[in-house]
């Protein structure tokens, strides 16, 4: 409780091409969600990737959260699903 987890994952374009990007959560999402960072460059397709960093404080007991994540450049959008557990 009031502790913070997080993981880390990279995502790269799907062109052989940089891409501005921003990653935010939709509005019913749970507020004990964050990702960083929020803005950037993703790396081309067959690079390493650009990595990400999400972070989850839960700060009440009771039923898992759950955000979904939205990651959109101007040729794509990536969507997930994002659930928490103490």
């Amino acid at each position: 409780m009031h502790k913070e987890t997080s993981v880390s994952f990279r995502l790269c374009n799907h062109f052989k091409q940089y891409a501005a990007f921003t990653a935010f959560f939709t509005s019913d999402s749970d507020l004990a969600f964050k990702i960083q960072p929020e803005k950037g460059i993703l790396e081309p397709y067959g690079r390493e990737g650009t990595q990400f960093i999400l972070s989850y404080t839960p700060t009440e007991y009771g039923a898992p959260k759950s955000a979904t994540l939205i990651v959109l450049s101007d040729d794509m959008q990536w969507s997930y699903i994002v659930k928490g557990t103490h």
